[in-house]
């Protein structure tokens, strides 16, 4: 089991005590799905025949042009039942140097272990007082030395678990070097819709000719269970389109035939869905800034997040209050006991042992909330992030 999912069995053994949580260990974005598209969904459940893994074609369309950008043209799409299936694959049949900067998704790595590839896989490393992005001149530094190697990296913008967010001009100053070195680049954008009112841009625009763009509806659309994901490719890339393909086939058949037709009624209503997309971001950017400045007041380092809803904490400033603790799963559970918070260990994203995600979902939803009233309702919707946040501010000051 996942550590992610570990935090369910957590939180289920509290309750049966009557302890008191604060979840802040699974990602799941908990606003409720879209009326409308729960409407697709049920419009669309009778169908249920195979489709090949490249899709329909009134999906394809939408995908297609919602990737098209300047310079970046997709030919191919591959579905899959959400992302991760995809990027396992991915992985699976890339034969050279896989890159992943640390810290990452955990899935990426724990994939890598699974498939027995760790000698193919290289960690380039951030930290925390460069907020967790790369350094260009040490990316060109690494890079330099496997210039005849074939290699992909995984970029995930905005970040799991960080929630760092590159900026346009950072992002080219990183895609000119992934350029000079000829490196592939799966570019995991699953929270490019919730970037909290910056401005995202794909590096895909940049480096067409190398990028390999990935989402899903689990995240930006409320939609974790109804598992649907994409891969798009351009046409210099169809090679690993066709191996991926291939593969696909033999493991999973089809994605979701009902999704694919649902998503694809849906994204038709494109003022619905900028709305949901605008009604997440107001509330995931407030319950970052309400976390940021209440933690920020404290001895721990913190990232600092312009998307999606982590935050990643460090507390080596703590380490003479905690002397016996040897990892992050023991600072993880130690919380859990201390101050009731759920949270995953940051060695688990490639994180030292002083570190823990939060994930910042765990909202109070009222029926009657809507874009228009939104703004008027943010406090009492991250409350619940709010106290937890206030348990370990007070533990920390106590300590």
């Amino acid at each position: 089991m996942s550590s992610t999912l570990q935090c369910i069995d957590i939180i289920e053994e509290k309750n049966k005590l009557g302890t008191q949580v604060y979840d802040f260990g699974l990602g799941e974005n908990k606003i409720p799905i879209s009326s409308i598209l729960d409407k697709s969904i049920k419009k669309y459940s009778n169908i249920k025949n195979y489709t090949l893994p490249s899709g329909i074609s009134e999906l394809n369309e939408i995908i297609i042009k919602k990737n098209t950008n300047k310079n970046f043209i997709p030919q191919q799409i591959l579905y899959g039942n959400g992302l991760k299936e995809l990027i396992f694959i991915l992985q699976m049949v890339f034969d050279g140097l896989i890159f992943h900067i640390t810290p990452s998704w955990l899935s990426y790595k724990e994939q890598i272990q699974i498939l027995g590839k760790r000698s193919n896989l290289i960690e380039i490393n951030t930290i925390v007082s460069n907020n967790y992005k790369i350094i260009p001149k040490e990316l060109d530094n690494i890079l330099s030395q496997y210039k005849s190697y074939e290699k992909i990296i995984i970029w995930n913008n905005p970040n799991n678990p960080t929630g760092v967010l590159y900026t346009p001009s950072e992002t080219k100053i990183i895609a000119d070097i992934f350029n000079k070195y000829n490196t592939i680049v799966f570019a995991d954008e699953i929270y490019s819709n919730i970037c909290h009112h910056n401005e995202f841009m794909s590096i895909s625009y940049f480096l067409p000719h190398l990028t390999i763009r990935g989402s899903s509806i689990s995240k930006d659309l409320a939609c974790g269970g109804h598992r649907l994901g994409w891969l798009v490719f351009p046409k210099q890339l169809e090679y690993l389109y066709n191996r991926c393909q291939k593969y696909s086939q033999i493991i999973y058949s089809c994605p979701s035939t009902m999704i694919q037709y649902a998503l694809a009624d849906f994204y038709k209503n494109e003022t619905v869905v900028n709305d949901y997309y605008l009604l997440t971001n107001y509330i995931y950017e407030w319950a970052v800034k309400e976390t940021y400045d209440i933690l920020k007041n404290t001895k721990l380092l913190l990232s600092k997040p312009g998307g999606g809803w982590y935050i990643f904490i460090d507390f080596i400033n703590y380490r003479h209050k905690f002397k016996n603790i040897k990892n992050s799963h023991e600072l993880s559970l130690l919380l859990a006991d201390k101050c009731g918070i759920i949270s995953v260990a940051g060695e688990n994203f490639g994180g030292s042992i002083w570190t823990i995600r939060l994930s910042l979902t765990n909202i109070k939803w009222e029926k009657h909330i809507e874009l228009d009233n939104i703004q008027y309702n943010l406090d009492r919707i991250v409350l619940p992030i709010k106290e937890g946040c206030a348990i370990l501010f007070h533990f920390l000051k106590n300590l």
